[in-house]
């Protein structure tokens, strides 16, 4: 990104358990109308292109569907790029980790990108490995096909051989796969970032109801 030019911000946030859930949401917001004054408003960028991996990637998902109260135009936000996310924390609910996570229902069903995507306002793009675990692997397929339902989806694609920890580092590469997705994204035209898609594709095999199916742009 530097070699193109290409302002690049790293927001920093606070992590469970010392801050809740719905405040770290808060935070990213704040930081990506940061980028927005600091850098679209004074015209040094034409848009933001978000993503994030694993939490960065939930996050990612919710800043789709919240109300920044006309602060920020939707056609500010390009694009969206989801890594090896969770976007449904009732299974997270479920597990150890509600000991610190501490979250009502209806909090849980607001921090869950999937129930959210009625109020989405920008189609997301999807990356997982295939050498996740398969939970990771379930949340993204279950999401994109949700996302597919809802017309959200931009792309879901799995990067073959790549485990969790993998993913995140292919972002610094500039010729893996992951670093291509990013890359394709920000040279992307600006019209095509925040289009509602009424088609969508999935680069993957996906299971509904114990089903094998493949969707594919049409």
């Amino acid at each position: 990104m530097r070699a193109q030019n290409v302002p690049f911000v790293v927001p920093e946030f606070g992590k469970l358990p010392d801050y809740r859930m719905p405040d770290v949401l808060d935070q990213i917001a704040r930081a990506t109308l940061w980028t927005f004054d600091r850098f679209v408003k004074t015209g040094r960028a034409d848009g933001i292109v978000v993503s994030g991996h694993s939490s960065g990637a939930h996050m990612a998902a919710l800043l789709a569907s919240y109300n920044f109260g006309g602060a920020l135009p939707v056609s500010a936000l390009r694009a969206i790029l989801c890594i090896s996310g969770s976007y449904d924390l009732q299974p997270v609910m479920l597990s150890a980790r509600r000991q610190y996570i501490h979250l009502s229902n209806n909090e849980r069903k607001r921090l869950s990108p999937i129930e959210r995507i009625a109020q989405m306002k920008v189609p997301l793009h999807l990356l997982f490995g295939s050498e996740e675990s398969p939970e990771f692997i379930r949340q993204s397929l279950a999401y994109a096909t949700a996302l597919g339902r809802g017309g959200r989806l931009a792309s879901c694609t799995r990067i073959e051989g790549a485990n969790h920890f993998e993913m995140a580092d292919q972002l610094g590469v500039t010729n893996s796969e992951v670093g291509q997705r990013l890359e394709h994204l920000l040279n992307m035209p600006h019209e095509m970032g925040h289009r509602p898609r009424e088609s969508h594709s999935i680069d993957a095999e996906t299971t509904e109801n114990n089903k094998p199916q493949r969707r594919r742009s049409r």
